[in-house]
């Protein structure tokens, strides 16, 4: 968190990631956001309004977000948490209870 706190933009340009344990972290900064445009991304995300998207097959894409923050004139595309279908478990301990659950269901 004290690197996070000394940065002004979070670039974060993965396309191998499951999850962007970077992006929730530096959330909690309430800074500005450049993050690639895949499913992961606004999935990590959830809901943040200082966040711009660019096409990872897209160079100019990169570079548009890029200039719009260093000449302070950012163009955001706020993210908004997707709801998630059943089942969905919130944490270990609810996907242990749904699972204990379904087993106590089935016998």
């Amino acid at each position: 968190m004290e690197l996070y706190n000394l940065v002004d933009c979070l670039l974060f340009s993965s396309t191998m990631e499951t999850w962007g344990l970077p992006i929730s972290e530096f959330k909690q900064t309430g800074k500005s956001m450049i993050l690639i445009d895949l499913p992961y991304a606004h999935e990590t995300l959830g809901d943040y309004e200082k966040v711009m998207f660019f096409n990872s097959n897209d160079l100019n894409s990169l570079l548009d977000c890029m200039k719009s923050f260093i000449l302070e004139v950012p163009h955001y595309t706020p993210n908004m948490k997707k709801e998630i279908a059943m089942p969905y478990a919130n944490g270990w301990s609810e996907l242990l209870d749904y699972i204990r659950n379904r087993i106590e269901l089935s016998q």
